[in-house]
């Protein structure tokens, strides 16, 4: 909640999961600052490909079961196949469905069967224009979520709660674990497949892809091996995002990869260098695509839509290089909830509440506008939405800033929402006292976090900097502020701001008294815990940690009231 939100919900309950440090047992990453190498194909956001997805008309899906037999056929007829038909046993292997959710809680069961690659978007249409989010035009209601499609194999149990539609029953030679035995066995059938599914794009006039053959050549890039197959390929690159604090393109870490072939489809994560690799072999082109999504949070492009990027569909590496616009403010964001969620023993803090089967996954909502009429700031977290499961819990504006006040932004909304995580009864914004310590806690974590990430927030020089005038931790006084305020950051640091910087000399007095240092940021939380009053916050300090300076907190927070 940077600064005061009109609420535009109604908290009507609120659930309590407290959860351990231990997702992904990770540690602090090193911070690596690696780019894309050369020689592959890279690709920069603009603002030609930020917008609604557009997809081209419905095609000839060629993997039906009808249509693979048909090809079948013909090759036998026309002695193309090069090996026994007999090794092929065509029959339903997957299901191409289309789930139709009413509501957040039917999307969320879906999103919890791990088993689901879910696409927002139908798999036998061309994506004509690239884009970051996609809808069907034709749900006219808010509340309910777009559609849902997915390649399932035969023996998938549908959930009772979600309306589906099998829109073909297909058959993939390429995931048919009979066929792929066989080919292990005897490599020449990889050809007789090939050949299979070159005759099924024929036939369903799918001629962009289809490889015609004229005295044993193929007219395509995929030139064949000795065996006469189609030579592979794995795919692979990076993903980095323009830092302009920085200067400096990083790696994004953990965002999820997919690619898709028809309805062959793989998913990587990227590394902590941005790299990732699909260990699957592709033999034609493959639709690359970014999906802003964990399996505790995913980013929307504003309210509702899931947000994506939609790269090329090509048969090299990938390098995306995110340049500006809402792309850079959703990898941004993602960083921030990474570093939160995931890298926690770094701190030793509490990670956010993650995605259960009561309360769905977190919603964080990136908005195009850089401050909305009815709030003053950037940034807003109302947890108890998140129980709703259809909003938001976290709503960022502001997507121009400098890449630091973005992360620093999305790291105190996280701060909140961990807030009100482990300690549900307590936090709350009802009154002044409870305000100032949501609001103080808030800050002091997301000076922690980005000065972590940048050795110093703002200013390059000055480790306590934020963001310039009083907002400078160095510079705040009751006067200017007293709900933001500096008290986490003064119990960390060594610098008391009535003696440094040596121009407060003259009204030092304005100044909080801060002869308080060496407390470590998992020891203010733990002492959070509990609390509704200013000054119980400053009891449990002193009473569950040692510190040589403890005795002066008596006068730090008292600065404050």
């Amino acid at each position: 909640m940077k600064r005061t939100l009109i609420s535009l919900f109604i908290l009507t309950f609120i659930l309590f999961c407290n959860y351990g440090c231990k997702k992904d047992n990770l540690a602090l990453p090193d911070k690596k600052e690696l780019l894309p190498s050369s020689g592959s194909y890279n690709l920069e956001t603009n603002e030609n490909n930020e917008d609604l997805m557009v997809l081209g008309p419905q095609l000839h899906n060629p993997y039906t079961v009808a249509n693979i037999t048909i090809a079948l056929s013909n090759l036998i007829a026309n002695e193309g196949l090069g090996c026994s038909s007999s090794l092929f046993n065509v029959r339903t292997t997957h299901k191409y469905v289309k789930f139709m959710a009413q509501n957040e809680p039917q999307l969320q069961i879906l999103f919890d069967d791990t088993t689901l690659v879910l696409f927002d978007y139908p798999l036998d249409r061309e994506v004509i224009v690239p884009g970051v989010y996609y809808r069907d035009s034709s749900i006219t209601d808010t509340l309910v979520p777009t559609f849902q499609y997915a390649c399932d194999p035969v023996n998938y149990v549908f959930p009772n709660e979600v309306n589906y539609s099998v829109l073909a029953n297909l058959y993939l030679p390429e995931e048919d674990e009979l066929l792929n035995t066989a080919i292990q066995n005897d490599s020449s059938i990889d050809a007789c497949r090939d050949a299979l599914v070159d005759e099924a794009l024929l036939i369903t006039n799918n001629s962009l892809e289809y490889s015609a053959k004229t005295n044993n050549t193929t007219t395509d890039k995929f030139k064949t091996n000795i065996f006469g197959s189609r030579n592979s390929w794995f795919p692979s690159g990076a993903i980095v995002v323009f830092d302009n604090r920085k200067n400096q393109y990083m790696p994004v870490e953990g965002v999820k990869v997919r690619v898709r072939r028809w309805f062959e489809i793989r998913e990587a994560l990227t590394s902590i260098s941005g790299y990732f690799f699909i260990p699957h072999k592709f033999k034609r082109d493959v639709n690359y695509s970014i999906k802003w999504e964990r399996n505790d949070f995913d980013i929307r492009s504003g309210f509702l839509g899931q947000a994506y990027f939609n790269g090329p569909k090509q048969s090299i590496p990938w390098n995306l290089w995110i340049v500006s616009g809402k792309s850079r403010h959703y990898a941004t964001a993602h960083i921030a909830a990474i570093h939160y969620f995931y890298y926690c023993q770094g701190f030793y803090l509490t990670p956010p509440p993650g995605n259960t089967i009561l309360d769905p996954r977190l919603k964080i909502a990136v908005h195009t506008a850089e401050e909305p009429w009815y709030m003053t700031g950037v940034a807003a977290t109302h947890p108890g939405t998140r129980v709703f499961g259809a909003f938001p819990v976290i709503d960022l504006y502001g997507g121009s800033r400098r890449s630091d006040f973005i992360y620093g932004t999305t790291i105190h909304e996280l701060a909140h929402y961990a807030h009100w995580g482990f300690d549900p009864y307590n936090y709350n914004n009802d009154t002044h006292s409870r305000l100032r310590i949501a609001e103080s806690w808030a800050d002091g974590v997301e000076w922690v976090f980005a000065k972590w990430r940048y050795g110093s927030y703002g200013d390059p020089g000055d480790p306590n900097f934020h963001t310039g005038g009083t907002n400078n931790y160095q510079d705040r006084t009751v006067g200017d502020d007293d709900v933001y305020t500096s008290i986490v950051v003064d119990m960390i640091d060594n610098q008391n701001q009535q003696v440094i910087p040596s121009e407060h000399s003259t009204y030092y007095y304005l100044y909080p008294i801060d002869e308080v240092n060496g407390y470590q940021i998992h020891e203010i939380e733990q002492s959070l815990r509990g609390v509704t009053y200013w000054n119980e916050w400053r009891n449990n300090l002193i009473n569950n940690y040692n510190n040589a300076t403890e005795n002066n907190l008596y006068a730090l927070f008292a600065s404050w009231n």
